[in-house]
């Protein structure tokens, strides 16, 4: 597999300065972010720097690294929050507790809101019991 070598150029580039940026890509139903994330650990880059790979910098590739890709005052901030450290660990990206989106704070997986206020979203038709 070519990942190792791939990990390891994008790293050093990331390293010197250069701007990398990773995510979904649409092309290929299935893998996604997760697996781009890991096959970047796997080939030599460390899990922080794929962090920032996968978030300021996919921000700042569209030009947007002044508004999103990361926390800080007056940022729009779409967040997870993880159940385990993806620093430690990058496979813990995908252990994911809750989603904020657009201030709301949203339980995984039913995505009812818990913040700012309780409420649970209506059974979809696809929810329910088999039909078998």
């Amino acid at each position: 597999m070519r990942y190792p070598r791939i990990g390891g150029d994008v790293g050093r580039i990331q390293r010197r300065g250069g701007l990398v940026a990773m995510g979904s890509h649409g092309e290929i139903a299935g893998p996604g972010l997760p697996w781009e994330m890991q096959a970047h650990v796997e080939g030599g880059m460390t899990p922080a720097e794929v962090l920032q790979a996968a978030t300021l910098g996919g921000a700042r590739s569209i030009g947007r690294g002044a508004e999103l890709g990361n926390l800080e005052a007056g940022k729009l901030a779409d967040l997870v929050i993880l159940q385990a450290d993806p620093r430690l660990d990058i496979r813990n990206a995908k252990k994911i507790e809750a989603v904020m989106l657009g201030g709301r704070l949203r339980e995984v997986p039913t995505l009812d809101e818990l913040w700012p206020r309780e409420k649970r979203i209506p059974a979809l038709w696809h929810h329910g019991e088999s039909s078998n």
